[in-house]
């Protein structure tokens, strides 16, 4: 009934027009340099340098898959990337081709009827991608930004995961040199397939072609594994261009990328195409929803990292206006880029002069050595692209849902052969659908009820009136956790951290249920706490939880902060701790590593489960 009356409250404010344009009007430009300091340059410097050497070959590979010449994926790197970094409110997202969004995109160009590389998808996209921008302005404009607090964990795992296979499929062609082979023809299910046929095109399979790309990948998997801080794609790429120019592999049957457009493109502008409209339509409006959900949960956790107040509706409008920039310039709709923001933030990112540099030094790049890229060997391209796509899928949520929880692990799987057979949109919405059943089923099933938690001392004080200091918030927490209330729960807890509050207690006894999106945006909350400078405390006293997954989340959650079994006995342990701090007397190991370690149990040996 809570999450119905929420609905309802954000339909009804969708008519206050006038607040809804009030919030898009608050964008203001330069907005993410407040505060900035001159000391912040250089470690923006090399952020942005990173930022580039990331984005050079895989936004190449991601423009292919969109449908275009890779040099485009290049042209989205610099001035769509620009105009976001001038308007958006955030310090760190990076903004440009991403997986998701390129897949849905050329799954769009294809469903018109055209052709990925040819001149009517170079036609088409400036059309496109202008209409991804007016939708996500619609998105702002009607506060849409919440909705994506109603996408569950698993259902994004298992929606990655589909886009990633999707891709990866394509992208099999290009390694094995054989360019009319298409595996989704296996799993047609509307016409017979032709095994015959197939087979004489794997028969063709180019052993010169395979063999690069098995040094490709190999490379890049090694160097992932054993030098994780080099630019691995960045020197596959570059030793692809100098193995091809040195051996002659153009020669030899190796397809390479062959004449591209150099320096920069000349501005377009959307037109009508003819090409489907209504197709058109209702694809750039799957884009946009793609954009949105991806783009939002990145805000959301990064922002959760630093401290900021996430501001959806305001980036939404943000992304509107860099994806408009890249409709000027006829390059593919562009999202926030989870895999480069991380990588810049752990450069020792600042602002979004990072992602400047980074664009700038793309620039220099296409002026320099464009030309060169003609050499570039497809399969090298596809092996950076299928690396890509390994590392965005979560393979430990995906073990993690297969050892403890086989409904969340049904729901992904679910989703990711929906988006493989029937697109993202279609896996996205029978995902939260499932999940709703999912949830109201997992209310009402107590067969499996468990005692879990702590049993207080004999000696301590009970919770009947605890007194909470000043610099101390508690809050109570109960019921069915979950994907479509974490968000609105947390929310109250974010208000309440004031100046001068350095110890938040959570009081957990009266959970019940917690599912895989309520327990790790608990673990990201207490994690972007602990790195504000507040210590997080949990309470659980003995009490049920109704299934094994709620338990194994529970001890998710609890094993990294302490948890004791009364609030009084949390803010006793609290108050000790920072006298013994103040008093400059050694904290013992435990004490010291506020978190505890990974794999402990919660601290306190009095933990039962019965």
């Amino acid at each position: 009934m809570k999450t119905v009356r929420r609905m309802s409250d954000y339909i009804a404010g969708l008519f206050d027009v006038r607040k809804r344009a009030r919030k898009v009007r608050e964008l203001s430009p330069l907005a993410s340099l407040k505060g900035y300091e001159l000391g912040d340059v250089p470690h923006d410097i090399v952020a942005g340098l990173v930022i580039a050497a990331l984005s050079i070959p895989i936004s190449m590979g991601y423009a292919e898959i969109a449908g275009l010449s890779p040099v485009y994926g290049l042209y989205a790197s610099i001035l769509p990337a620009i105009v976001f970094a001038l308007v958006t409110n955030t310090r760190s997202i990076v903004f440009g081709l991403d997986s998701a969004t390129v897949a849905v995109t050329g799954g769009v160009v294809a469903s018109v009827g055209v052709t990925l590389g040819s001149e009517q998808a170079f036609a088409l996209m400036p059309t496109l991608t202008a209409l991804v921008a007016l939708f996500l302005l619609l998105f702002a404009f009607t506060k849409a930004g919440k909705l994506v607090h109603y996408v569950p964990e698993p259902v994004m795992n298992g929606f990655i995961l589909g886009i990633s296979i999707t891709i990866i499929v394509h992208q099999v062609p290009k390694l094995v040199g054989v360019p009319g082979l298409d595996l989704f023809r296996l799993i047609d299910f509307s016409s017979a397939i032709d095994v015959q046929g197939f087979l004489a095109l794997a028969a063709d399979i180019h052993f010169q072609t395979v063999a690069l790309s098995v040094f490709a990948l190999v490379s890049l998997f090694f160097m992932g594994k054993y030098a994780p801080k080099l630019p691995g794609s960045l020197i596959v790429l570059a030793f692809g261009m100098l193995f091809s120019v040195a051996f002659g592999l153009e020669s030899q049957g190796v397809t390479v990328l062959g004449d591209m457009p150099e320096g920069f493109p000349s501005l377009v502008f959307p037109h009508v195409t003819g090409l489907g409209a209504a197709v058109m339509i209702g694809g750039a409006f799957s884009i946009a929803v793609t954009i949105a959900i991806e783009s939002l949960l990145t805000l959301n956790t990064f922002c959760m990292q630093e401290g900021e107040r996430p501001h959806g509706d305001r980036e939404l409008a943000s992304l509107a206006l860099g994806n408009a920039a890249s409709s000027l310039i006829g390059c593919p709709p562009c999202s926030a880029s989870l895999s480069r923001t991380a990588a810049a933030k752990s450069s020792g990112g600042v602002s979004q002069v990072a992602s400047v540099v980074g664009a700038l030094a793309v620039a220099i790049f296409v002026l320099a050595l464009a030309p060169y890229l003609r050499h570039l060997p497809e399969p090298v391209l596809a092996s950076i692209v299928v690396y890509a796509m390994v590392h965005v899928v979560d393979f430990d949520a995906v073990g993690r849902y297969a050892k403890n929880a086989r409904i969340e692990l049904g729901v992904l799987v679910l989703v990711a052969c929906v988006v493989v057979l029937f697109g993202a949109i279609a896996g996205v919405a029978a995902g939260i659908a499932v999940s709703f059943l999912t949830q109201y089923y997992r209310k009402r099933a107590t067969g499996n009820q468990k005692l879990m938690g702590f049993v207080a001392d004999s000696g301590s004080q009970p919770d009947t009136d605890p007194v909470i200091p000043d610099n101390m918030r508690v809050y109570y927490l109960s019921g069915f956790l979950s994907f479509s209330n974490i968000d609105h729960t947390l929310e109250d807890v974010r208000e309440g951290i004031v100046e001068g509050v350095d110890t938040v207690i959570l009081e957990l006894s009266g959970v019940t249920n917690l599912d895989a999106t309520a327990s790790e945006t608990l673990r990201r909350f207490i994690r972007a706490l602990g790195s504000q400078g507040v210590s997080v405390r949990i309470v659980r006293s003995l009490s049920l939880a109704n299934d094994h997954y709620t338990r194994f989340e529970l001890r998710r959650v609890m094993k990294r902060v302490h948890a004791y079994p009364t609030v009084q006995s949390a803010i006793d342990d609290a108050n000790r701790m920072k006298r013994k701090q103040m008093l400059d007397i050694p904290l013992d190991q435990d004490e010291e590593d506020e978190e505890g370690p990974a794999d402990d149990p919660p601290v306190d040996s009095s933990q039962t489960e019965a």
